[in-house]
């Protein structure tokens, strides 16, 4: 670790030789640094370290906003053919279309928020777009 890095909080090994390895999550397409940033903006009970309330509060973030109702037929008993076929293609367009479209980028200066005119990114190094 070097000066200036977020402290760890993980049970990984130090030494694995892969420094992510203590999150179960990264935001795709960023350094190893970069990631590290992106957590540190983060209150500690939100990141997602490897078997923590961070992670459970991740699967729960995720349970919610894609449950698994709105995915898998399995968990539908009571649907027509009909609408198990539309569920199928549903969840397959959602997952084509959808899913896995949002990138993290580092600023290196403020910047105006795209859909409110007056509002100014000023204490965020990690900024999150959902590209759709």
């Amino acid at each position: 670790m070097k000066p200036g890095d977020p402290p760890r909080h993980s049970q990984s090994d130090d030494d694995s030789g892969c420094a992510l390895e203590e999150y179960t999550w990264v935001p795709p397409g960023l350094r190893p640094e970069q990631v590290h940033l992106y957590f540190s903006a983060l209150p500690e009970d939100k990141v997602p370290y490897v078997n923590s309330v961070g992670e459970r509060h991740r699967l729960k973030q995720l349970l919610q906003q894609l449950p698994p109702q709105d995915n898998e037929v399995r968990y539908c008993h009571a649907l027509s053919d009909e609408e198990r076929k539309e569920l199928r293609l549903f969840s397959a367009q959602r997952k084509r279309e959808a899913l896995g479209r949002g990138q993290a980028r580092q600023l290196h200066a403020p910047a105006p928020c795209e859909r409110v005119s007056t509002a100014t990114f000023e204490h965020i190094d990690i900024l999150f777009n959902l590209l759709v």
